[in-house]
């Protein structure tokens, strides 16, 4: 496939996705060097963090709700645990 990335015109890539699953799976299959959160490589001890001084992606967080909906108990405790588990896995 030939590449959209401007300025790589003249690059072939073996396989390209916008998927994050896909790219996941194929880092996972072996198929070569890939990107992937960090939280979520650590858990395959089988991969190998490269260049972790040169290129490192910061991605912001946001978690939001309606504001009609902060009262609803189920979505308060929804949104609640949300926050508390995604707290647990950016500060790991």
């Amino acid at each position: 496939m030939r590449s959209r990335v401007p300025g790589a015109e003249l690059l072939d890539f073996a396989f390209r996705a916008d998927s994050d699953i896909a790219q996941w799976r194929a880092i996972k299959a072996g198929f070569g060097i890939g990107i992937c959160q960090v939280g979520i490589a650590k858990r395959e001890p089988d991969l190998v963090r490269l260049l972790p001084a040169s290129f490192d992606l910061e991605l912001g967080v946001w978690l939001a709700m309606h504001e009609n909906l902060r009262t609803t108990p189920r979505c308060r405790a929804v949104f609640d645990g949300l926050a508390f588990d995604l707290g647990q896995y950016l500060n790991a």
